[in-house]
Parts: C-alpha cells; structure tokens; sequence
C-alpha cells in the first residue's frame, strides 16, 4: 500500500503513467489469459483453485473460465492473515484490513480492489482460507514432487486445493491451482527462490568431471614416446642422468632439425588423439545450461548456435517469434476478455 501510493505520487510528479497491479480492467484481462493456457493443457477442469491478493488475476482467470466453462468451480485462496476479498464479501463491499501478514507478501493486500472485488463477487463459486504450516507443507510437496520453488503466495493456490479437496471430501475431479510468484532471488536472508546460478549448478557439477577428463586428454593429446633398449636394468644400474641426458639430446636435435637421430637397437612412436567430439561436448554443455537456466543460448552465451543466424539477428528471431505467439494465442484472448469487461 505504501509503494503503491508512492508510486502514484511519483507518476503525478513526473508525469508519468501509473500502471495499477490489479484494479484495472486490462490488467485484469492481462493476468486472465493465463486461463487460456490451462485450457489448452487440460481441457476438461472441474476445480480450479487461484491466490487472492488485489484480486486481478482471480477475477481474469475466473471470467474467462466461465465464459469457456460455465459449470467449472473457481475458488479463491487467501491467506488468513491477509484475507482481503473474504472481509468485503461478508461486509458486501471492499474494506480495509487493520493488519495483513507478510509471510505470503505476494498477497499481504489490506483492500481488495473495487473492480476486482466486483468480478469476484460474481464468479467465484467459494473462498478458502489457509494458514502458514498448510502454505509451507504445499511448498514442500511442490519442491519434493516437480522441484519447483515456489515462495509463499505462489504455493498459496496448492495448500488452498489441498484444504478444500480434503474438508469437502472431493474425489475423482480434475482440479488445477495456479503456482506463480516463483523468481524470487536467494540470499542469506528470509527470502524464498533460487538464483539463476543455483539453476545451473547441478548441471555444472554433472559436467565438471567431463571436463576434467579432457583437460588430462588434452595434456596427453602429443606425447613422444622413445623406446630404449634395456631401459629397466640401466635404471637399476643407477644410469637414470644418463638416460635423461640421451633423450634430452635427442629431442634438441629433433627440435633444431625436424629429424631423429636414434640408435639402431632404440624406437621412436607418437601418441596423438583426435578431438573431433569436443565442440559436440561444448554445444551440448550450452544447451544444458541454457536449459537449466530457461533463457535462449544466445542471450546466456551472447552467441547463437554454429550454422544458424548471428547473435543479433538470433536474439531478433527470438523476440519476433514471441510477438508472433502474442498475436496469434493471446490477442483472441484479449479481445474476449476486453469485450466481456466493457460489457460489464
């Protein structure tokens, strides 16, 4: 609330414009095609459980849903000790909190947002409260089944689904709940997430023996290998410096002329290895990475993949071919929703 009456001082100071987090229709029907993207992964919802904070991505998802499929249940999750909307809902208007919780601060909003409120009011079929230890055990059970970390508020739509499912005794539905909220940055301090680094790490130390075994073939890739004769009984024999002086000789005039000069009763071979694999090992080591860390090689790299466009025209492929999935799945999408908000 403070960040966000600041905001708004500093958009009339500057002359700027203020972009609401949740009490705005387009926002609402920004955060409501999220909707979509569940419908096209699992087309037949019975349930669908989805954090409460401001209330915009609750009421989005809940219009579009019901638009699509009338019959399917949308519950609101809240946190106790931030239940916002299910104040206004038994007040029958928005109201403000005295205090909110900051455990799931994703959500710790002390006034559910006027439109939002409207919207949820008339789509949401039931709300459900959850407390800290239901929170944290659905954050341990997302890290333990999917390895996803998710912080407070992003859990905050599974511990609702698991309450819910258990106190209605609900069986042999297919229920969905919204798991976001989830790039918050680590640090030695009480906050949830994993850096991009931690990302990637399992991948490095799966890599890192492989790359310790070609630094050693590297350092064996040319060897000269001289074959004396009665090597072990002249180093019995305590002859090792005259050993050494010989092949000392011999590779200084190998080096000096580009010849070998041996006895008749010694051998000369070469020990040589190929590394035609090794920029196979590297670009597979990059896909790892850039895997695990979910970002485009190129923009991880700073270089695109041998025999395909440059690293500028890469990262403009990449962002063009996103435009082009904004235009083609969420414009329709957009379209629906605005014209279902204006009808409102």
């Amino acid at each position: 609330d403070e960040a966000k009456a600041k905001a708004i001082e500093l958009s009339k100071e500057k002359n700027m414009t203020f972009i609401p987090p949740f009490d705005h229709p387009l926002v609402i029907a920004g955060q409501g095609t999220l909707a979509m993207e569940m419908l096209q992964q699992v087309a037949d919802l019975d349930y669908v459980f989805v954090q409460v904070g401001g209330g915009g991505l609750a009421a989005g998802v809940a219009i579009l849903l019901k638009q699509f499929m009338p019959e399917i249940k949308i519950i609101g999750v809240e946190s106790k000790d931030s239940a916002c909307l299910k104040a206004a809902l038994d007040k029958g208007e928005p109201t403000d909190l005295t205090h909110v919780g900051l455990f799931a601060d994703g959500v710790a909003v002390k006034r559910i947002g006027d439109e939002t409120f409207r919207l949820c009011q008339q789509y949401l079929d039931d709300m459900v409260l959850v407390d800290s230890d239901e929170v944290c055990a659905a954050m341990k059970d997302l890290f333990e089944n999917v390895r996803a970390v998710a912080e407070p508020s992003g859990a905050l739509g599974l511990a609702g689904l698991k309450k819910y499912a258990k106190q209605n005794h609900i069986e042999g539905k297919n229920m969905a709940a919204i798991i976001n909220a989830n790039d918050a940055p680590l640090s030695d301090n009480d906050v949830w997430g994993v850096s991009d680094l931690e990302k990637i790490i399992d991948v490095l130390k799966r890599f890192d023996s492989a790359s310790a075994n070609v630094g050693d073939l590297i350092f064996e890739s040319k060897i000269d290998i001289f074959k004396i004769a009665g090597l072990s009984d002249k180093i019995s024999a305590g002859l090792e410096n005259d050993v050494a002086h010989v092949i000392s000789a011999v590779q200084s005039i190998k080096s000096a002329t580009n010849s070998l000069l041996l006895d008749a009763e010694n051998e000369y071979d070469r020990k040589e290895l190929s590394f035609g694999g090794l920029k196979d090992l590297l670009t597979e080591f990059r896909n790892a990475v850039a895997g695990a860390a979910d970002m485009p090689v190129t923009i991880l790299f700073g270089q695109s993949v041998s025999g395909l466009a440059s690293g500028d025209e890469d990262i403009q492929n990449y962002h063009e071919s996103i435009h082009r999935l904004q235009e083609t799945r969420l414009r329709p999408v957009l379209e629906v929703l605005d014209t279902l908000l204006c009808n409102e």
